[in-house]
């Protein structure tokens, strides 16, 4: 229902578009880490803007983590991952 209701207010994430299904709102807290990151990959203008809303909250993104946290440890990933295959 909610994703009818959302359709064309731009809230759910693009990734159903990809066919995935079991998702939600794309600044959703309660998405898992993978498709956090994800997102970050697939969607990266979504996910500056995220990024703004996380930096503009009063609560942290996650019980005990900003974006913020996250955007470091996948930047970190992405270093490692690079690192291994050169």
């Amino acid at each position: 229902m909610f994703r009818h209701l959302s359709r064309g207010g731009g809230v759910l994430s693009p990734a159903y578009n990809k066919g995935r299904q079991r998702l939600g709102c794309w600044f959703c807290h309660n998405q898992r880490i993978s498709e956090l990151r994800r997102l970050r990959n697939e969607y990266p203008k979504l996910w500056q803007k995220l990024l703004v809303l996380d930096n503009a909250s009063l609560v942290k993104f996650k019980p005990d983590k900003t974006l913020a946290d996250f955007n470091r440890r996948f930047a970190e990933e992405e270093r490692q991952i690079s690192f291994d295959f050169k």
